[in-house]
């Protein structure tokens, strides 16, 4: 059943604080000041105009902290930004279908979702419809009991970093074109996910099963993050408190146990691992908004104070240690600094 009206932008809660309009955009005047290259259209992977690009699958994440610029301050800039970004990036990968990680593919699904949302370019709809079908027809089986695998060339696992995801683009192409068929995906890839990743006792959202039958415990904050993502999502759709018990009990994981004693969200290095906290905090807002629980509120509140404090004085990036400064002479890689970025505008 879908509730009349359904939009997935959250507007339902206000917070008790929140981050100063000043400080969130100047967050991404930085980033945009230090690593976006406005001749090539492409974020660069370090500061510097010899950088390569920004990876495949981070880009989408940056191309979203455009998108959270530009619906908190409503700057034309960033709109024309969020156009620059996906014209760039095509130019730089034309045929999606080369990159076998289907996790990298439903990254972007998600973003060009959102993009269409807030443009109304018919464009990124017909990406992310086209792409998230190509995908889910040829790597959604019923090996391992269902699920999508991680990588298009080599069957080995099946993972919370491409099926969360997966679930969420199913819900966004459900809401927008109003197709009951891609809520049914959604649910079948969420129930998978929660059969085989989820513990229920503790909220943890383990990282994959692979074809051994064994599953890997380890836990990034992205895993909870998307998983989050999609029980909101399909709970707004079905009104079935399940899906938002799950979402809850994930955030509580999150919240007590991948942070350092002060509560500060951990540490998870550069490289891949500076794009996972991003993620995760980017659906804990959701979850923030959508629940009201205070606690969680100044959880939240309380990183992206710290995360400002603690950005380096010279150019204003922030780090992927948010619990020390970052210094003069560190070398910090664009997604690790549009972390922060992300909940600073968010925050508001």
């Amino acid at each position: 059943m879908m509730p009349l009206g359904w939009m997935w932008v959250l507007v339902v809660s206000s917070w008790a604080s929140g981050v100063p309009v000043e400080n969130a955009k100047e967050a991404m005047t930085a980033l945009n000041r230090v690593y976006w290259d406005a001749g090539a259209q492409h974020f660069r992977k370090t500061p510097g105009a010899d950088s390569k690009p920004l990876d495949f699958w981070m880009t989408a994440h940056v191309w979203e902290c455009v998108m959270d610029a530009y619906e908190r301050h409503g700057d034309t800039g960033y709109k024309t930004q969020i156009g620059q970004v996906y014209d760039g990036f095509v130019i730089l990968h034309p045929d999606w279908t080369t990159n076998p990680y289907n996790d990298d593919i439903m990254w972007w699904t998600i973003a060009c979702a959102r993009a269409y949302r807030i443009t109304r370019e018919d464009r990124y709809l017909t990406r992310a419809r086209s792409e998230f079908d190509r995908i889910y027809a040829k790597e959604v089986d019923q090996t391992l009991g269902g699920g999508m695998w991680w990588k298009r060339d080599r069957h080995q696992s099946k993972n919370a970093c491409v099926n969360g995801p997966a679930a969420i683009t199913a819900m966004e192409l459900a809401a927008i074109l109003k197709d009951e068929t891609y809520a049914a995906k959604a649910r079948d890839l969420y129930a998978w996910e929660r059969a085989h990743l989820f513990d229920p006792n503790t909220g943890a959202v383990y990282d994959n099963l692979n074809t051994r039958q064994r599953v890997s415990r380890r836990v990034f904050t992205y895993n909870p993050g998307t998983f989050i993502g999609a029980a909101l999502r399909l709970y707004r759709w079905t009104g079935d408190k399940a899906y938002l018990d799950d979402a809850v009990l994930a955030g509580d994981y999150m919240r007590q146990r991948l942070c350092n004693p002060d509560g500060i969200i951990k540490s998870e290095g550069q490289g891949d691992g500076g794009t996972f906290k991003l993620i995760g905090l980017r659906y804990m807002v959701e979850l923030a908004r959508v629940t009201k629980i205070p606690a969680l509120n100044d959880w939240l509140q309380t990183n992206a104070d710290t995360v400002w404090k603690h950005r380096r004085a010279s150019d204003n990036i922030m780090g992927y240690d948010w619990s020390k400064p970052v210094r003069e002479d560190e070398d910090i890689e664009c997604q690790s600094a549009a972390g922060g970025v992300v909940l600073l505008n968010l925050l508001k």
